[in-house]
């Protein structure tokens, strides 16, 4: 009887754990989707194109170099390393928020002239100059 007894409570404590695991993960897939929901509405829909940046800046930094070209509020990002390896990344213009998308980076941007400040989101700043 004592077997039973302990058999029943471990059943029923089993039942009760499956449940609720079952609950999170449905909540957890919920709330991821509507995360995702949501953000890919606010990226659309802030975007503003923008022509003011128009051209091609460059950077020269110690190891590496990196030029910008923009057209229509989209572009790329060429960089050159000092071992010779390229990287390009797709660029587009945020002018409502003065922000450069590159790739899958957000960099706040103030053009000053024929200089380009780019900010990053961790403070490290780069000026590109207009060609």
């Amino acid at each position: 009887m004592k077997k039973i007894f302990t058999l029943a409570i471990l059943l029923a404590g089993s039942v009760f754990l499956i449940a609720c695991d079952s609950d999170d993960d449905q909540t957890v897939a919920s709330s991821q989707t509507q995360t995702s929901q949501s953000s890919s509405t606010t990226v659309a829909s802030t975007v503003e194109v923008t022509t003011e940046l128009d051209g091609t800046y460059v950077f020269k930094g110690v190891e590496e170099t990196k030029t910008l070209t923009i057209q229509n509020g989209t572009g790329t990002m060429d960089t050159l390393d000092v071992d010779g390896e390229t990287e390009t990344e797709a660029v587009t213009v945020d002018g409502a928020n003065k922000v450069l998308i590159v790739g899958d980076d957000r960099k706040s941007y103030n053009l000053e002239g024929s200089n380009l400040t780019l900010t990053e989101t961790d403070g490290e700043v780069k000026v590109f100059t207009k060609q």
